[in-house]
């Protein structure tokens, strides 16, 4: 039975799908080393101090390497210590002390706030059971077994607390009675409760009974429990099953979910796998379930972080991995694996701290320790986008901050001129009798969104408090007190309007009064106060009952005084309720005109054409009317939205384009805020609601009841977004959050990448099986590119330009192409680098002066030159004289990059560059840093003391400073041309220490994927990132060998999006003939990659002498589409094996291929029919398309067709939509449309899942199926 369930769980975890989480902002930097070398830091411990402060311990031990005294014979059987034969792992004689470190800038300083002292032969005491309590003490868990040369202390696990800020311990307290446990403490956890929980190892022995070997023998992982500060506590709480005990460690940690659960991982004394179980909450204890082996490896102590945007991270040496599902699956974060026996913490504004020690178990003075910090963000590509139609990408990423606290409900951001954010919400008490008391609530924000101050509960009177900001910092709340509220005086829910001119800190009050209006009738506000062109402002008011009546408030001193009589005429309006109804949001056009959002009864007001019987206030929706008087007299215009859609607010962005957000409530589920994008008129705004909808908030359960939402955003100076909302949780209350997210372009080209891009996600190709679930009579046929005849790029001037090559091409959205491409300089008789430096041109020794032999020798900083060429049509090129940087005196030429500037901020540890892609990113706020270029940079001369640069005797702290600082880089500019800004390490990208190194966008993802060599020349490898500087681990590719690409090694890989996958260009090379191969491979939702052609070369070898006849490699970048044809761009070689140079003349060429022509599938026999069925796609609702070729010859001709059928989840034709209601494809056209003779849309099955039958006759071949695809440009 364990067998069968530890196998279940580990399966569990291995098929999980990847989730959307991953990191951005990763850095690692050293921020402690002894004052002795090799130092001796280790065991760390990390928590956060209640105001927000970073404190760290270690042990630190520092004496003599050798001649220290040995431990006594009794101490060391006792401990089992040192190891047999390893006298250095005994501390004895050392100054070991317990270094505390704190830092109050988010770990940019540290300083030492204590180092008490101790004695031990342990090499350590381990600080990681550390933490603080709300009061600010703090609370260790000691060993007292590790301290055997101090009689007075317990020889057993106890507790010390320190009051300020451990300069100080108080005196030790046992937790249990150590006349019956041995305990070993290993993490103190704090509940959300405010409980303490002792993590530890437990032994059912008397403290000091036995040997450290046999209490590791018997030692089992327990709870203790606290509801004092740790004063007392109860347990043991056993953390594994009776029938499970024994193989255990004390190493262990637990992470709390949100039913109280804890999510167990342990540490097993012989296994190479971590286990888990989840203890089951009972009242206020634990009970065991059964563990099993998980996924995860071991790694020394476990170490769980629950997260403040809800995933748990399991943080260990050989990686970072997360989970969202209470340990089901585990995911692999996008940073590199930890320092030693890591601790992690998250502050208040989000970021993510590890710390750990450099080394390991190390014997004293046998390594070189330091205490490092890893620190990191996370953010989900969490927020959908459905019916895509303009936006580029189906995900969008977000970092979510949550607030407040249970049932506070209903939030509105606001942000003020100083960028401070202020957000409202409001928290319901129940009263006696059926009354409420209704609390707002002010909450700040200095940092856009990260960390909130407060709440700051406000005497205001009224709920759903709604902020409107004025350009002059003017602060407005507007709200309504219920009837039943137990602070109303008056007998019925009335509005107020609150005033602050100090950013929110102080308030005059207004309330709506009925007495003299309408008495005792129920009365409301708009929800916004609108500020209008001339300066003046509006308020809506409004009173229930119907028939109104319908003011417009008007202020002309920035609403220190209000005009209260002008009347309000709402034409084609009749309700039971307000017009204005404490729903209504104003806003003004360009030209004047007031605009009305108004949310209206659905039974009284129904949608025109589609009336509903509504059963409750859920399925209201929204109506548009204008005014041309300044609201004197609202129009109806239009219904704006669905039924349920409501709370509805307007934002101009800085690109000129809109911002809609609202709320979907119960009567479509997922419940949550949405967004639309739309354009700003003259006179209003245009929105499809039916197409882009970005699904900002979905985290209410289904079935649970409406959350909330709002969703009022606000625009911060960088761009980012910062959207408030409230949903309802597992737990059935409310709960607030703020989501920063950037809004995506409004064009289909990507905002990763820059322009238009082959990811669509409704384009299946036939590339391979994955789409087809039956098929019979068909053969798939695959082509090859057709280079064209002459090369588009290659060297005009051989004394500037020996080559050109790799490099990358980039589509701007005007539509110009844009190359960047690489030339090394060949010296004196055409020789490169290499052998320039033997030469001597560069010097020897510490003398690097530069002796040229000839014109054409040159710096080393000019050994590579980036160059730049464009193109309007992709086809002609031109080199433009850009008269940036000066070569050989002149500056009427097309280079854009040399070493000089690198060489000047390393001081020549940099001098050139290698695997060089250009990227245009148009989600980057800073316009100076639109386009980034990520480069292998090295020296030249750190290759200058080996023979094949002549052996130079260089200074060798010169030629370890140059390979010190051999990495990958990046750096930006605004226009692709002028590089000027400092270059900037990427740590974490695992290039393997290769210098070929690609980079291109994952539009499917919203992110970027890299190339490395960390797999060397047998397979590539792959590696993500978000933000182009927190890059995952290295993903080996071992189905791509060197076998498949037929060449003796594995040159490079060039991944791309094509339709709703991805393909690859795989490379080989064969050195010694200078030849290149390249093939085509596929995959499918992150899987495995699978050949698809690795039998001919997908850009074939031209005829000897022609400029690709050794070969091709890809550029760094996707095919580009042009009208029915895909452009790939190549490398391309041509060698005479008498030629020195190994890879020939370089030159960048061009191939042609059909769009969508990679493979395809046609007829086996032209006299019959092929067939096949499709796996079920969602149709969309808008048009099908076929790429249809048909190919023939004179004999046989060109004559097919293609017919089409719809089948439904049990294989049968849809009625009018069969075989025999298909209107055979005939044509050759890569959008052949696909129709039925009675059904010539798809309209009415928009959303159902469907399989497409195909009968394929004659010469036909079909390449792709397109849903909602726009036909070819």
């Amino acid at each position: 039975m364990l067998l069968l369930a530890a196998c279940l769980l580990s399966a569990l975890a291995e098929t999980g799908q990847a989730d959307d989480i991953s990191a951005v902002e990763y850095q690692r930097q050293t921020i402690y080393h002894s004052p002795q070398k090799p130092g001796f830091t280790s065991w760390v411990g990390a928590w956060t101090m209640p105001d927000g402060s970073l404190m760290i311990s270690f042990t630190q031990a520092t004496g003599p390497v050798d001649g220290r005294p040995q431990a006594p014979k009794e101490v060391q059987h006792k401990l089992t210590w040192p190891p047999p034969g390893h006298p250095g792992y005994d501390m004895t004689g050392l100054d070991l002390r317990n270094v505390h470190l704190a830092s109050t800038d988010a770990g940019k300083t540290w300083q030492q706030v204590s180092a008490d002292g101790f004695k031990s032969c342990m090499n350590g005491v381990t600080n990681e059971a550390q933490t603080a309590l709300a009061d600010g003490t703090i609370l260790r868990g000691v060993f007292g077994f590790y301290l055997p040369y101090d009689s007075d202390l317990p020889q057993t696990g106890f507790l010390q607390r320190s009051s300020d800020g451990s300069k100080t311990w108080g005196k030790p307290e046992v937790p249990i009675d150590a006349a019956k446990y041995s305990t070993w403490p290993r993490r103190i956890r704090v509940l959300r409760d405010g409980r303490i929980v002792l993590l530890a190892g437990v032994a059912s022995a008397p403290a000091g009974s036995q040997t450290r070997a046999e209490f590791s023998a018997v030692v089992e992982p327990a709870l203790l429990i606290s509801s004092d500060q740790g004063r007392t506590w109860k347990g043991p709480v056993p953390a594994t099953l009776a029938e499970q005990r024994g193989g255990w460690t004390e190493e262990f940690d637990i992470a709390e979910l949100p039913n109280g659960d804890l999510l167990t991982i342990y540490r097993r004394a012989n296994d190479t796998k971590r286990w888990q179980s989840t203890l089951k909450k009972s009242d206020e204890t634990w009970i065991a379930q059964r563990a099993g082996p998980s996924v995860l490896p071991h790694s020394g102590q476990p170490e769980l972080l629950a997260t403040r945007e809800g995933p748990i991270l399991h943080v260990a040496t050989n990686g970072i991995h997360s989970t969202s599902d209470a340990g089901q699956t585990w995911n692999k974060l996008n940073v590199p694996g930890t320092a030693y026996y890591p601790r992690s913490v998250q502050t208040k504004d989000g970021r993510i701290f590890v710390f750990g020690h450099v080394g390991g178990d190390d014997a004293y003075g046998k390594a070189d320790q330091s205490i490092v910090m890893d620190s990191f963000r996370l953010v989900a590509a969490d927020i959908t986008v459905t019916d895509r139609k303009s936006l580029p990408t189906d995900k969008l990423i977000a970092e979510r901050i949550p607030l407040g606290e249970a049932d506070d409900y209903k939030p509105c951001i606001a942000k003020l001129p100083s960028g401070e954010l202020l957000l409202t919400a409001f928290h319901q008490h129940k009263r006696d009798g059926n009354k409420v008391m209704e609390q707002t609530l002010l909450f700040r924000s200095p940092d856009g969104g990260r960390t909130w101050t407060g709440p700051q509960p406000l005497g205001l009177l009224g709920r759903e408090p709604y902020l409107t900001v004025l350009k002059n910092g003017t602060v407005f709340i507007t709200g309504h007190l219920l009837a039943q509220d137990v602070r109303n005086e008056w007998g019925y829910t009335t509005g107020f309007l609150h005033r602050s001119t100090d950013g929110g800190r102080t308030w005059q009050s207004t309330r709506v009064e009925s007495e003299h209006v309408k008495p005792n009738a129920s009365n409301h506000t708009t929800r916004n106060v609108l500020e209008m062109s001339d300066g003046s402002l509006l308020l809506g008011v409004d009173y229930d009952g119907g028939g109104g009546p319908y003011f417009v408030w008007r202020s002309t001193d920035g609403g220190q005084t209000w005009d209260k009589s002008q009347r309000c005429e709402p034409r084609d309006f009749k309700s039971q309720y307000g017009f204005f109804g404490g729903e209504t949001w104003l806003w003004q056009a360009r030209s004047g005109k007031v605009w009305a959002l108004v949310r209206v009864d659905s039974n009284e007001l129904p949608i025109k054409d589609r009336p509903i019987k509504a059963g409750n206030d859920q399925a209201d929706h929204f109506i548009l009317f204008s005014s041309a008087d300044a609201g004197k007299t609202f129009d109806r215009i239009r219904d704006f939205g669905d039924y349920g859609e409501m709370y509805m607010s307007l934002l101009r962005l800085h690109d000129k384009r809109l911002l809609l957000t609202f709320t979907v409530r119960d009567l479509k589920p997922p419940l949550g805020v949405r967004a639309l994008i739309g354009t700003e008129t003259d006179d209003g705004f245009e929105f499809d609601f039916a197409h882009d909808r970005i699904q900002l908030d979905t985290k209410t359960p289904v079935g649970k009841p409406q959350g909330g939402g709002f969703g009022p955003s606000v625009q911060l100076d960088d761009g980012t977004l910062v959207t408030s909302y409230s949903y309802r949780g597992e737990d059935g209350k409310s709960h607030l959050e703020i989501a920063r997210w950037k809004p995506p372009s409004n064009e289909r080209e990507g905002t990763v990448g820059g322009a238009r891009t082959t990811h669509d996600p409704n384009l299946y190709l036939f590339v391979d099986n994955h789409w087809i679930a039956q098929q019979e009579g068909l053969t798939r046929i695959h082509n090859q590119a057709r280079p064209l005849e002459k090369p588009i790029i290659w060297p005009e001037d051989p004394q500037t330009e020996a080559d050109c090559a790799w490099g990358n091409v980039l589509r701007e959205p005007d539509g110009r192409f844009r190359l960047w491409y690489v030339t090394m300089t060949m010296g004196h008789n055409g020789r490169g680098p290499h052998e320039i430096a033997a030469a001597g041109v560069w010097g020897r020794g510490d003398d690097f002066t530069f002796r040229p032999r000839s014109d054409a020798d040159r710096p080393a900083v000019e050994s590579m030159l980036g160059k730049y060429a464009e193109s309007d049509d992709g086809i002609h090129w031109q080199k433009p004289k850009l008269g940036l940087i000066e070569y050989r005196g002149r500056k009427d030429n097309n280079i854009v990059l040399t070493g000089q500037r690198a060489a000047e901020q390393t001081k020549g540890a940099l001098t050139n560059f290698d695997g060089y892609t250009i990227l245009r990113d148009d989600r980057e706020p800073n316009p100076d840093r639109r386009y980034k270029m990520i480069a292998h940079w090295e020296s030249v001369h750190y290759w200058d003391n080996h023979a094949v640069s002549g052996s130079l005797g260089r200074p060798q702290q010169f030629i370890d400073r140059c390979g010190a600082a051999r990495g990958e880089y990046i750096t930006y500019s605004p226009d692709g041309l002028h590089w000027e800004q400092p270059l900037e390490r990427l740590e974490s990208l695992p290039s393997g220490g290769g210098d070929r190194l690609l980079v291109v966008p994952d539009h499917r993802h919203q992110r970027w994927m890299a190339y490395t060599r960390s797999g060397g020349w047998a397979y590539p490898s792959f590696s993500y990132s978000r933000d182009l500087k927190s890059w995952s681990p290295a993903e080996p590719a071992k189905q791509i060998t060197p076998g498949d690409v037929q060449a003796p090694a594995v040159e490079c890989m060039i991944p791309f999006n094509y339709g709703n996958q991805d393909l690859g260009f795989p490379c080989g090379m064969d050195k010694p003939k200078g030849a290149f191969t390249v093939m085509l491979a596929a995959r499918h939702d992150g899987g495995e990659w699978s050949w698809i052609n690795h039998r001919e070369n997908f850009i074939p070898h031209g005829p000897p002498g022609s400029y690709y006849a050794t070969g091709a490699v890809p550029l760094h970048n996707e095919p580009f589409l042009v009208g029915d044809e895909m452009l790939i761009y190549f490398n391309a070689f041509s060698r005479q094996q008498t030629q020195p140079s190994p890879f020939g003349n370089r030159t960048i060429g061009l191939a042609k291929l059909r769009r969508d022509g990679f493979a395809g599938l046609k007829a086996k026999d032209e006299q019959t029919e092929g067939r096949l069925t499709t796996k079920s796609i969602t149709l969309t609702g808008g048009p099908m398309f076929l790429n249809v070729e048909l190919r023939g010859d004179e004999r046989r001709g060109r004559e097919g067709s293609v017919t089409v059928a719809l089948l439904d989840e049990r294989g049968r034709e849809l009625p009018g939509f069969g075989f025999t209601d298909s209107i055979p494809i005939t044509t050759d056209a890569i959008r052949s449309a696909v129709t039925w003779k009675s059904n010539p849309e798809l309209k009415s099955l928009a959303g159902r899942s469907v399989q497409v039958a195909l009968r394929v006759r004659g010469a036909a071949i079909v390449y792709a199926l397109a849903n909602n695809a726009d036909p070819a440009p």
